[in-house]
């Protein structure tokens, strides 16, 4: 696997989601979204960023680029550059559709992505991890001029979460 590296600012790079299936003792991972996937993203505008709209499952990112995952803007090998598309691209969104056929048989699930500096993951709309910003207690919608903490880009973070969450749904 290649290394993954980004340049300051908000962006996933490389990202894997993993799902722990089964009932009672017997668990096996299994990948649900696999590197080199097709994602739609798009430069943030503020109105956009604060829009919870782009948020759900719903909305149509049909107008968004579409490409492997793999993104940044260095040229650090990522698979995806979106330095040549034009606008400001210091704040990135991005999105991905998967079918979850029946949550009740998840006992956990995993995001193993980089990045440089914050991070927002919200599942079918509700915000499941926040990177680099405080916390949503003190700040609920994160605008897009706020500056992340630093957070040096080249090692993967994993991110675990228990289906008792609640985001997981059919389909």
């Amino acid at each position: 696997m290649r290394t993954p590296q980004c340049p300051p600012g908000w962006c996933i790079c490389w990202g894997r989601i993993l799902l722990a299936l089964g009932l009672g003792s017997q668990l096996a991972a299994q990948p649900l979204i696999e590197l080199g996937e097709p994602w739609r993203f798009l430069n943030a505008t503020p109105e956009l960023a604060t829009n919870t709209l782009w948020r759900q499952p719903e909305f149509s990112d049909a107008q968004w680029y579409l490409a492997p995952s793999g993104f940044g803007n260095s040229g650090h090998g990522e698979q995806t550059r979106y330095d040549s598309a034009p606008g400001d691209w210091s704040t990135v969104l991005f999105r991905k559709s998967f079918v979850v056929p029946d949550p009740a048989t998840i006992r956990n699930w995993s995001l193993r992505l980089d990045y440089s500096e914050g991070l927002l993951v919200y599942l079918n709309g509700q915000e499941v991890a926040r990177r680099g910003f405080p916390p949503p207690t003190e700040l609920p919608e994160v605008p897009t001029e706020t500056v992340p903490a630093y957070r040096t880009y080249g090692q993967a973070e994993i991110l675990t979460f228990t289906n008792e969450l609640g985001p997981l749904r059919a389909g």
